[in-house]
């Protein structure tokens, strides 16, 4: 099942939460159609990307590492552009293409008052990433 997500919420964060570790969700941005989609909790980005299309250099795996301070969640880590579909397939992204995932994410889905998002780490692998 595709889930899009327009923000990220409590709902959100209990069915694809905590994925792996606690604090992480991870997502892929679809830079032709603009939208963010949740990876299930339980399953590999290799074995989930198939479903979303062919063009797989359009979508860009984020991973958002968030903990708790002050009753608030914060994220503290945006991972850009990697994920066990890239590092199996050999799939890379063009910067811009990162660029605009990372900027997407900070605009649409993080500017909400229930995440806070100011102070936090910003990684992509340049070993999948096309310059």
């Amino acid at each position: 099942m595709i889930v899009t997500v327009d923000k990220i919420t409590e709902d959100l964060l209990r069915e694809f939460g905590d994925r792996k570790q606690k604090g992480r969700l991870d997502l892929v941005y679809n830079r032709n159609t603009r939208q963010f989609i949740a990876v299930p909790k339980y399953m590999e980005h290799k074995d989930f990307m198939p479903d979303l299309g062919t063009d797989y250099e359009s979508l860009v795996p984020i991973q958002l590492r968030m903990d708790v301070e002050g009753g608030k969640k914060r994220v503290n880590r945006i991972i850009v552009g990697v994920s066990s579909f890239e590092e199996t397939q050999g799939i890379k992204h063009p910067l811009p293409y990162i660029i605009e995932a990372y900027s997407q994410t900070i605009t649409r889905l993080l500017n909400t008052e229930d995440i806070e998002a100011s102070m936090h780490s910003f990684e992509y692998s340049k070993r999948h990433t096309i310059n």
